[in-house]
């Protein structure tokens, strides 16, 4: 029996009807369109594919760029009963194949794969005899050169349609330009591409820009005014846990979250903040991606994101259930030089010939030579080894893999893995001296096929579930049983891995792409501008800001933001109140009395006392006490 949309949602994720748009999109991938899903943070995008793939018959291929999120959502699709499977890298080749012979043979109804892995011909001749029914190309910006996450790869994905020219594609972003969305149509080449986007819009959303000297105490005023579950963006690892360290010392229930954790501790972390156990999460931007919770009443950023694309995604995780939430970004002078230099000191061709040859010697790689696989890196070492800014590293070594002359991937064993060291009768002799390891054991046994022959996944998540057991009791029983050499147990490897993908060249004959260099550093440039407009801004309503970069057209200011409340406050209309900011901003570079910019300005002194609390609150301006004059900071 087949089922409708509407019964698989109901059937599955329980819900009577779908979000705006999700019910639009499903329709046309049901009818064979090429469409292409603009949802912003929050807006369900998986369900869009989930849901068709789960009425037509056959498989659906989904490519995506994050492992994690791979996983997690093949972890959820199968606690739903879902049969879901993900190829990423680390696995081993007849794990590969397995999986492979049930998506041609079995029942399985969603496949997870990079798009490196789409690329190779073993897929590729797998994929043919697979009963494909749709195709999803998830953080489908990533295939756009004029996205802010361009992925080579990606541009791989459109040779699919040759080998399977009669399946729709459907592609999601939360977050694409105008510019952007009209690329992603052309690359994968849509033959008559049906386009739904969702309103940037977020009614409930108060976006707030504060300036100050001390963002820590700012942070704990916020979060002590404002209850509620709370996400805090930093933008290094070890922020996170000085961060969370800070609030607990100030009596707030607080963890630290980023890529470095093993996995178990990162989905510890998680559910305990997304059940309400932790109040406050303070992590990287690894955190989010996948993560519904509705509830987030504040997300605060201790420092300015490179790009209103990731600001947008980041404070969009905040107010999904529709109830007032506040989008706090913290700044001072430094996020204000960071973008500066962004603008005025794109990377040259030099420096990434410098780059270049640093990594190579780093990695030990001689002149024509190339490492035969993948290779263990730390950016951040790399950096400190060789005296440069991580940032710089991260751009220019991004650079470096957008010009396909270096490949990074995010992890280098994403799961554990384990196997069995001895026979049946020997573990029925380990139950009978050790009692306490036999659930552990049997549980192993169970969920890990094939374990007596080969390394195998350890679903480490599900044996805790299972077994109504922590992390801590998880890793004293398997340290045991590895002591026993009843298992060879190897944890998960978080760190990420780098290929060169051509022979080592003498720095100064690496052939750079310098048409990609320029389009980059426009864009790179535009982008920045754009963050300092929206953090610099004492007149522009933020919402609309942020609207009308993503090319939706303004209707009205949003009323709820910092400066819309400064405004209403003032007792001016929108043109008076954006002028008189302009005129404050010009006036006080040399310091004024309330009364001479009254008359300066022509209006009355109540209005510019209320204009000047705005923006001392901000940090914008200061009041000399002796004298009383103000100045702009």
């Amino acid at each position: 029996m087949q089922f409708s949309s509407k019964q698989v949602l109901k059937k599955y994720w329980g819900y009577e009807n779908f979000r705006p748009l999700q019910e639009e999109i499903v329709l046309s991938v049901l009818q064979g369109n090429d469409t292409l899903a603009l949802l912003p943070t929050g807006g369900g995008k998986s369900i869009c594919f989930q849901v068709p793939a789960l009425v037509l018959d056959g498989i659906c291929i989904v490519i995506s760029p994050l492992i994690a999120l791979m996983k997690d959502q093949v972890f959820n699709l199968k606690n739903k009963g879902i049969k879901a499977e993900a190829i990423y890298t680390g696995l081993q080749i007849h794990q590969i194949q397995t999986i492979l012979s049930n998506c041609i043979f079995g029942d399985v109804k969603l496949l997870y794969v990079s798009p490196e892995r789409l690329a190779t011909s073993s897929f590729r001749e797998a994929m043919k005899q697979m009963k494909v029914n749709l195709i999803a190309v998830d953080e489908a910006h990533c295939i756009s050169q004029w996205g802010y996450d361009f992925r080579p790869p990606y541009l791989q994905i459109a040779e699919v349609r040759e080998l399977l020219p009669k399946i729709p594609i459907l592609a999601l972003t939360a977050t694409a330009t105008p510019k952007v969305a009209k690329d992603i149509v052309e690359k994968l080449h849509f033959k008559e591409p049906k386009v739904f986007a969702k309103s940037f819009v977020r009614e409930n959303l108060s976006y707030v820009v504060r300036q100050t000297f001390d963002k820590n105490t700012q942070l704990v005023h916020i979060l002590k005014n404002v209850p509620g579950s709370s996400v805090v963006y930093v933008n290094s690892r070890k922020a996170t846990k000085h961060i969370a360290t800070f609030l607990i010392q100030n009596g707030f229930s607080a963890d630290f979250y980023h890529a470095g954790l093993s996995a178990t501790e990162r989905s510890s972390k998680q559910e305990n903040w997304i059940e309400g156990k932790t109040r406050i999460i303070v992590c990287t931007n690894a955190f989010g991606m996948g993560i519904d919770k509705p509830d987030v009443r504040t997300v605060i950023h201790l420092e300015t994101p490179q790009s209103l694309e990731a600001y947008f995604q980041e404070a969009g995780r905040a107010g999904r259930d529709g109830k007032k939430a506040y989008c706090v970004l913290l700044i001072n002078e430094t996020d204000k030089k960071l973008l500066k230099d962004i603008i005025e000191h794109f990377p040259l061709p030099e420096n990434l010939r410098n780059t270049y040859n640093l990594l190579c010697n780093y990695l030990k790689i001689p002149l024509h030579n190339k490492p035969s696989s993948a290779v263990n890196f730390s950016v951040s070492a790399f950096a400190a080894e060789n005296k440069i800014p991580i940032r710089d590293s991260l751009v220019q070594l991004k650079l470096l893999e957008q010009m396909e002359i270096v490949s990074i991937t995010e992890t280098s064993m994403p799961f554990s893995t384990v196997k069995c060291l001895v026979s049946k009768d020997a573990l029925m002799k380990l139950y009978a001296a050790n009692p306490s390891l036999e659930p552990l054991t049997k549980m192993i046994l169970r969920t890990s096929e094939g374990v007596f022959e080969d390394f195998s996944v350890l679903h480490e998540k599900e044996i805790l579930k299972r077994l109504s057991i922590d992390f801590v009791e998880f890793q004293s029983q398997i340290k045991t049983l590895q002591q026993l050499r009843i298992f060879n147990y190897q944890p998960i490897s978080e760190e990420p891995q780098i290929t060169l993908l051509h022979e080592r060249v003498d720095a100064k004959h690496l052939q750079l792409d310098y048409d990609l260099l320029k389009l980059r550093k426009e864009q790179i440039v535009e982008r920045a501008k754009a963050m300092l407009h929206y953090i610099s801004s004492v007149h522009f309503c933020r919402s609309n800001i942020l609207v009308s970069y993503f090319g939706e057209e303004i209707i009205q200011k949003c009323g709820v933001c910092d400066v819309c409340i400064a405004e209403k406050k003032s007792g001016l209309n929108t043109k008076q109140f954006e002028s008189l900011m302009k005129q404050l901003e010009t006036l006080l570079v040399q310091p004024k009395t309330i009364q001479e910019l009254a008359e300066t300005t022509a209006q009355k002194p109540e209005v510019i006392v209320r204009c000047l609390q705005f923006l001392s609150d901000a940090e914008l301006v200061k009041c000399n006490a002796k004298t009383g004059k103000f100045e702009w900071e």
